[in-house]
């Protein structure tokens, strides 16, 4: 089987950066008691924490965010290193880097609002893509595909932690997709 560079070298990058988060998400301060030894041989419980706005769907409902606490834990949640929403936009930006020359970029900036049980209203998704590239419809497709459109789907399968009552959320800066040579 043969593999271009280009597409070797994009794996090996994908892979290492999600090694490295893998690796940044596990890493955890440990304290053991003096009398304790590490290579005892018996097992080390640790707790790990996620970051706010990361809903656990395994555990009993926390208390919903304030108003307050909402728009700082949804940031965390699409900014966090190795963020599975971060890693998602990318992951569609990585779609249309291909047909866009090296060295283009494009700026998405969004907001819409959170309801209560987490889930995003689709209807309040407001979003632009400067600028917005565009994939040709191939067999199978009844149209092009814009960027804006592919981020759009995305963000309405979004879900946070519940919050005590609505609100809108808007990204206070836009997040800048680059084009690299793989």
């Amino acid at each position: 089987m043969l593999i271009k560079e280009s597409t070797l070298r994009r794996i090996i990058r994908e892979e290492a950066r999600r090694a490295l988060h893998e690796a940044e998400d596990a890493i955890i301060p440990v304290t053991t008691a003096s009398n304790m030894s590490v290579d005892s041989g018996k097992a080390v419980q640790v707790t790990l924490k996620r970051p706010a706005g990361y809903p656990d769907f395994n555990k009993a409902p926390a208390a919903p965010l304030t108003v307050d606490e909402a728009p700082q834990a949804v940031y965390n949640a699409i900014n966090a290193a190795g963020g599975r929403y971060k890693t998602l936009l990318l992951s569609v930006w990585d779609q249309y880097s291909k047909q866009v020359a090296q060295g283009q970029s494009s700026v998405l900036s969004f907001q819409f609002q959170i309801n209560t049980d987490g889930s995003i209203d689709p209807k309040t998704i407001k979003l632009t893509c400067t600028p917005d590239f565009t994939i040709p419809a191939v067999a199978g497709q009844s149209s092009a595909r814009t960027l804006s459109g592919d981020f759009k789907k995305t963000i309405a399968g979004w879900r946070f932690a519940s919050v005590a009552e609505a609100f809108i959320y808007q990204h206070p800066k836009g997040m800048k997709f680059d084009s690299r040579e793989y």
